[in-house]
């Protein structure tokens, strides 16, 4: 995946695109001016792969809802993963990523960084807080499969991911992994992470 500036397709990225040297784009929020606008970058993308002979692109984003979106112009903002979850409705959760999922295929947007599967079952992390959807791993997987499944009727592939990679969590906080996906045609890669006490950990992630 290749981030990039501003709201145009530049002339690096199109070569880039053209030349098969990047295969995904993420975008960030200084991407993005408003849903029109992301529709056109998004055009522009898959247009530099089709006229290079590359395969399209995915073109992916961070719009958990909450405190993290990315779009926050002319679009439904749905609540986070704590909301979602105290609201208590399997059938709310569905219907928010459905939501969500829609609007983002109309942009041309087919790969979504959502939902989380952090557990926030320790105080001392306070990274994760509510972008979750709680503390009960039971609960955290049951409305992730119904945000799945939601996403499943449409172009948009619901990434369910877990954020701890991305922060320097201390040594002191133990780690569990809930990570399940089911990709058709995709395989596993081996990971490695090395926490900050200099345990390695070692894992398996499409």
């Amino acid at each position: 995946m290749c981030g990039f500036e501003g709201t145009v397709l530049t002339d690096k990225v199109r070569e880039l695109v053209a030349t098969g040297k990047i295969g995904g784009i993420i975008y960030f929020a200084r991407n993005v001016e408003s849903p029109e606008q992301v529709a056109r970058l998004t055009a522009s993308l898959q247009r530099a792969a089709l006229e290079g002979g590359t395969p399209p692109l995915f073109i992916s984003i961070d719009q958990e809802g909450g405190m993290v979106a990315r779009v926050t112009e002319g679009v439904a903002l749905m609540p986070g993963g704590m909301a979602i979850a105290a609201a208590g409705s399997e059938a709310d959760a569905y219907e928010a990523a459905f939501v969500s999922g829609n609007e983002l295929a109309a942009m041309g947007i087919n790969l979504n960084y959502a939902p989380v599967m952090d557990v926030n079952n320790n105080a001392d992390n306070p990274v994760i807080g509510v972008r979750s959807f709680g503390e009960l791993p039971q609960r955290v997987v049951l409305i992730s499969e119904w945000q799945r499944c939601a996403g499943s009727r449409m172009p948009v592939l619901p990434l369910r991911r877990s954020i701890f990679p991305a922060m320097a969590i201390p040594p002191s906080i133990p780690i569990w992994i809930c990570r399940r996906c089911r990709m058709i045609g995709l395989g596993w890669s081996r990971w490695n992470w090395c926490r900050s006490d200099g345990q390695l950990l070692k894992g398996w992630m499409p």
